[in-house]
Order: C-alpha cells, then sequence, then structure tokens
C-alpha cells in the first residue's frame, strides 16, 4: 500500500508539472556517422508551422495557441532550446523571428486520419501551403501539427525537414497517461537530429538486481525511462551532458575524456553560468560491434537532481544513453520512470562499472560543484 501511494505521488508530481513528452521510437538505419555540432556556434533553424486538418476530422487549434507554445510563453519551445544551450540554439521564422508570419492554415488536407502516413501528411501540407499562395522556399524545417485525433500514435515524431506534432494530448506509450504538450515536444525532437532517447536499463544475475551489467545480455531496455532528461519523460527539464555535447552546446572545456585517477570537481550543466567541468567520460573497451547501442562510453554529469551516471553509443553513433540506477530493485513491478528516481549516486557512495572497472566515488556535494574521485 505504501508503494502504491508513492508511485502514485510521483505520477501526480510529474503530471501537476506538465513535464511528459511522447514522442515515437525514432529508428535509423546503422551505423550512420553523426558528427557532433561544433561548441558555441549559434544556430537558427528557420520554420514553417503548418496547421493541418483531415478529411474526417476538420478541427484545430488556433494559430495563436502554436505560436504560444512555441514562441510567446516562457515556457515556450524557443525558450526552452535558448535555456538548453545557452543562447547558443534560437529557432525562428523565415519571415519573422517571433514565427507570427510563419504560420500557416489551418488546411483541410485530402487524407484520412485513420492513416499515419507521415510523408504523404508532409506532401500534402506543402503542396496546401504552395497552392494558397505562400512559398516553401527559404525553410530549414516544416513543423506540420494537428489536433488528437488519428492513428498516428505518438506526440511527435522527426523526420529530418519534416517534424509532426499531434497534441496536446494524454499518452499512455510509456504504460501510464502523460500530458505532451507542444513546447516540450517539439523541444525533444529537435534534439533527435543528433540523439534518440534517455533509456533505462533494469538488469540482474539471477534474482539479484543490477546497476548494470558488463554486456547488457541480462538487461531489459526501457524506452525514454530516465526520468531526469528531455529525451526521456521529463520534456521540461534539461536534457543530459552527453546530449548537449552531441547538440554542440558544451564547449570543450567544459568535458574531459578518459580522465587517469584522481580528484575532480564537477559542475552543474543546468544553470545558466559556465563554470568548469560539466561531463567526463570514460571509454568502457566496448570489443563488440561498434554499434549505436554498444554503450562504449560511461560518463558523468551534475545537475539539479544530483550525480548521474550514464553509459551511452560511440559518439560518432547517433542512439540512446542509459542511465545507470545506483539502487536497482527499489520499485520492482512499478514503471521504469519510478524505479530511476533513486537513480543518482549519493555522498560516500561509490559505483564501479563492471566492464571497464573504472569506480567513482561521491565526496562531497556543495552548490553547484560535485567533487568526485576516480579509480582507474
Amino acid at each position: 500500500m505504501v508503494r502504491f501511494f508513492f508511485a502514485l505521488f510521483v505520477l501526480l508530481a510529474m503530471l501537476a508539472a506538465v513535464v511528459g513528452v511522447a514522442s515515437a521510437q525514432t529508428t535509423y538505419p546503422y551505423p550512420s556517422v553523426v558528427a557532433p555540432y561544433l561548441s558555441s556556434v549559434l544556430r537558427t533553424p528557420k520554420i514553417a508551422i503548418i496547421s493541418i486538418q483531415f478529411t474526417d476530422h476538420q478541427v484545430s487549434h488556433p494559430n495563436q495557441d502554436y505560436l504560444d507554445w512555441i514562441y510567446n510563453a516562457p515556457d515556450s519551445t524557443k525558450a526552452r532550446l535558448l535555456e538548453w544551450s545557452r543562447g547558443e540554439f534560437a529557432i525562428r521564422g523565415k519571415n519573422s523571428t517571433d514565427g507570427s508570419l510563419d504560420i500557416f492554415g489551418p488546411y483541410v488536407i485530402a487524407h484520412s486520419s485513420t492513416s499515419c502516413s507521415t510523408s504523404s501528411i508532409a506532401t500534402k501540407a506543402k503542396a496546401a501551403m504552395s497552392a494558397a499562395g505562400n512559398s516553401t522556399a527559404g525553410y530549414d524545417h516544416f513543423v506540420i501539427v494537428w489536433q488528437d485525433v488519428g492513428a498516428c500514435d505518438w506526440s511527435g515524431k522527426y523526420e529530418g525537414q519534416n517534424i509532426f506534432l499531434r497534441g496536446p494530448r494524454w499518452s499512455t506509450e510509456l504504460g501510464f497517461p502523460v500530458w505532451a504538450t507542444p513546447n516540450n515536444t517539439l523541444a525533444h525532437e529537435f534534439q533527435h537530429e543528433k540523439v534518440d532517447h534517455a533509456n533505462g536499463y533494469q538488469c540482474k544475475d539471477g534474482s539479484t538486481y543490477l546497476s548494470i551489467s558488463a554486456t547488457l545480455t541480462n538487461c531489459i531496455k526501457y524506452d525514454r525511462a530516465n526520468p531526469f532528461d528531455a529525451m526521456g519523460i521529463s520534456g521540461g527539464v534539461h536534457p543530459g551532458a552527453f546530449i548537449k555535447r552531441r547538440m554542440g552546446w558544451l564547449t570543450p572545456a567544459e568535458i574531459i575524456d578518459n580522465a587517469p585517477s584522481g580528484r575532480y570537481s564537477l559542475f552543474r550543466h543546468d544553470l545558466a553560468a559556465r563554470s568548469g567541468v560539466q561531463l567526463m567520460t570514460w571509454d568502457r573497451g566496448f570489443n563488440g560491434t561498434a554499434t549505436a547501442e554498444n554503450f562504449r562510453w560511461l560518463f558523468v554529469e551534475h545537475r539539479a537532481e544530483g550525480l548521474l551516471i550514464q553509459v551511452g553509443p560511440d559518439r560518432q553513433y547517433k542512439g540512446n544513453t542509459a542511465l545507470v540506477d545506483m539502487t536497482p530493485g527499489s520499485a520492482v513491478g512499478q514503471p521504469m520512470t519510478y524505479e530511476m528516481q533513486d537513480a543518482p549516486l549519493t555522498v560516500g557512495n561509490t559505483f564501479t562499472d563492471p566492464l571497464s572497472g573504472i569506480s567513482i566515488t561521491l565526496v562531497s556535494i556543495a552548490g553547484n560543484e560535485a567533487v568526485i574521485d576516480v579509480t582507474r
């Protein structure tokens, strides 16, 4: 009964914060070499918002709602991306910085809501925009939006130039209801240009739960189970530091790769100020095939929720990250997002990677600074 009320409390807190992002698991042909952006390079992708209706569902949200979700509100997509990138990723329209001259429709397209052919939807949406006398040239992305209706069982989907938004909506993709809003969903989808999801793994050796195993052969993957990451379940919080590196939102001076044994200070990456090292990574020595899911890299970050240890793919691949749970098996039978609520490493405790043998001990946390000991 206690566990039930704890789970209910966590769920209500998550919903109250409106942090949910529902998004289809993006699949890509692997291996696909993905070079990270250079750090400290201002990017201003120009987007067109196209509001559509279907032949069997001719209702849509007001265009002003989309402008507020994406541009104007304090928690808009634009505000989220500017905060996470420290001002280096600023979406805009082609004709206006606030998107007010770059939202089109709503258009009724010759497409049924019972079909989730995104290629057909995109083609018809852009054709309708052109037919109304609007040029499609000069845009980096087309954000195609519609009400929560139809066969597409996701809240957002990234397909390169085309990004699709459905909602706001209650999503049950992860096994429990999450309120997914266009502002968070679009911020999440933009990052799919360089990364996939922030996941979780539940690993066991017989009946013993493990934080992680050396090969993942005795682990079950849970999509987007990281409750502390914008690429996981929590759409309103910062993405992880590994993801920020891929997006070009950390500078080389804020990253240490393959640090030797010693004591280090690690600073929070979810604050506006740049203050020292914010990501440390180590090559785990994975000997298998180099793919997006081999979790070759071990990395540690410091953020509001504490010190998080994760594993991620070889850096030239577009793949998922996985949060390492420091207290495995604490919420068995609950959704994996609840299991991961106590994943951070706590002061005085040590995690040892079973593959590389690298040990990380959290010595202290005070304000913006975490002090760790590394043993290799």
